[in-house]
């Protein structure tokens, strides 16, 4: 870490309506070296809640309750982990975590993360779920209905690394298997195509899910879903260039490295606010965005 005092990232604020009128109060929640987070209403309540993951030991979920947000009982075990995603992976009905996990700067391992909540709402971590991809310095995570099945896949990106033993840390996408388990599906998207943001949405509206990776050391890929088992490279004039963060029309919030300044990949409260706005909660619930747009190195916006 290029500098330790990065690590006291962040007070996460959740924002409440007070009003009609957009009147808000802000909750401190947290000082932690926070890293990614996930939101979802993992109680059932119609309330969205939250998940700060990082390099604490105490990454729970946040609870919303109509005075405020509560912390869980449950504190996941400690590893190397970084951003987390949320989908109901099994079906049934109760909303679950796949998280990425780093592989000590490539010289060990660091299998990602599975977690089936159950019917007492205590999360269990999975074994042997096949989206492990143990060797990889993982980082952003993004579910999505890659083939259309109705069963949430999982797209990770992970960091370059070259590492002594030669095993890759690239990109991957794994396949739900109706629920039990994941297979890794090879793609043009596989490989080392960036990892700082990444985003899903309906570009051409044909009712698939495409994808858009930021990369760190150069342009943006934007894969369109072939509805045939892999993505079609689209060629634009606004992918020229590199972007900081990106949106899919008719997708969700696109999920981004925190990386402030220094690239040590912790957050800053202003971070949290200008970048992860998932943390920003409206009477618990999360506006989605509508509109397809990059920024560019100068923060400009980029019409693709």
């Amino acid at each position: 870490m290029k500098n330790a005092g990065r690590w006291l990232a962040s007070a996460l604020l959740a924002s409440m309506a007070l009003s009609a009128h957009g009147q808000y109060s802000a909750q401190f929640i947290e000082s932690s070296k926070a890293w990614g987070s996930a939101v979802a209403d993992f109680d059932g309540d119609g309330h969205d809640d939250f998940l700060i993951s990082g390099h604490d030991t105490d990454d729970r979920i946040w609870y919303w309750t109509a005075t405020g947000y509560v912390p869980g009982p449950q504190t996941l075990v400690w590893v190397d982990r970084h951003d987390c995603d949320a989908a109901d992976f099994n079906r049934d009905g109760r909303m679950d975590l796949y998280c990425t996990v780093g592989a000590d700067k490539g010289l060990g391992e660091g299998p990602n993360e599975l977690w089936l909540q159950g019917s007492d709402g205590w999360l269990t971590q999975v074994p042997n779920h096949g989206a492990e991809d143990r060797y990889g310095s993982g980082r952003l995570p993004i579910v999505l209905d890659f083939n259309h099945d109705g069963w949430p896949d999982v797209f990770v990106t992970n960091e370059r690394r070259d590492r002594p033993d030669g095993q890759p840390s690239i990109n991957r996408l794994f396949l739900n298997q109706g629920g039990s388990h994941f297979v890794e599906a090879t793609t043009i998207a596989t490989g080392e195509f960036g990892w700082s943001c990444v985003a899903k949405g309906d570009i051409d509206g044909d009712g698939w899910d495409d994808l858009l990776v930021c990369d760190d050391q150069g342009p943006p890929h934007i894969y369109m879903n072939n509805r045939a088992g892999d993505f079609t490279l689209l060629d634009t004039p606004a992918a020229a260039v590199k972007w900081r963060l990106a949106r899919l029309a008719g997708g969700h919030e696109p999920r981004r490295a925190a990386r402030p300044g220094g690239g040590d990949g912790h957050q800053r409260p202003a971070d949290l606010a200008q970048h992860r706005r998932r943390s920003l909660l409206r009477d618990g619930r999360l506006p989605e965005p509508l509109q397809l747009h990059g920024q560019g190195p100068d923060g400009g916006r980029l019409q693709p």
